[in-house]
């Protein structure tokens, strides 16, 4: 597995913590400098060598079962998982009903949920570490009935505002990069093509990429 945390002056003292709790698992350490911004953030990562939770198998039941110990401690020091799984969620009415869209990073295939079969997209979400939403209401809306949603979106606007700059319309956006939006399917492969070249969300700065620590 593949965990990290923002640099910060305790950040030392949590790994030495993780692995004299943990002395049977090997790992690497890495670091790197991310440009957020006008800034420059430093991201910690820690790759475990998994096949050393099988060493654990007798205190726990299985090696899964180890391995997710040892993330919940991981969790409890500020480590979260780097992103592997990503999708884009977005959302749109027909009249008065609301449809969510659910599409994984390079994959074509969309899927979509109305309020009926919302429980369905909650049960789907858990296979991702990272959720990218364009609208700030549709974190919101899912806040409600799927709270975990926070600890794995990235909401542009919210990203935009923190290195000072306004969400633009996407239909504005759209105009600028030469695309038609005709739907709001092609409003969710326009959001992700947007993360992949970013130059009209925000003049000159950096967005944060989407798989740094929330």
């Amino acid at each position: 597995m593949i965990l990290q945390k923002i640099y910060d002056e305790s950040v030392e003292d949590n790994i030495k913590s993780l692995f004299e709790a943990w002395p049977e698992i090997s790992y690497k350490i890495s670091v790197k400098p991310i440009e957020v911004g006008d800034d420059t953030i430093n991201v910690v990562y820690i790759e475990t060598n998994d096949e050393d939770f099988n060493k654990s198998v007798g205190v726990f039941e299985s090696k899964e079962e180890a391995m997710g110990a040892f993330r919940s401690f991981a969790y409890e020091l500020g480590f979260e998982d780097y992103p592997i799984n990503i999708a884009f969620l977005h959302a749109g009415f027909d009249g008065d009903k609301l449809f969510l869209f659910l599409k994984a990073k390079n994959d074509d295939n969309i899927k979509q949920f109305d309020q009926l079969s919302v429980e369905k997209l909650t049960k789907e979400l858990p296979n991702y570490q990272r959720v990218v939403i364009y609208q700030s209401a549709v974190l919101t809306y899912l806040k409600d009935i799927y709270p975990a949603i926070d600890n794995i979106a990235y909401v542009i606007p919210h990203k935009l505002s923190s290195i000072g700059c306004q969400t633009p319309e996407l239909s504005d956006l759209a105009k600028i990069y030469g695309v038609s939006l005709n739907t709001k399917e092609d409003e969710i492969r326009f959001i992700e093509k947007l993360l992949q070249d970013p130059k009209g969300l925000c003049k000159d700065k950096e967005l944060p990429p989407i798989d740094i620590p929330l």
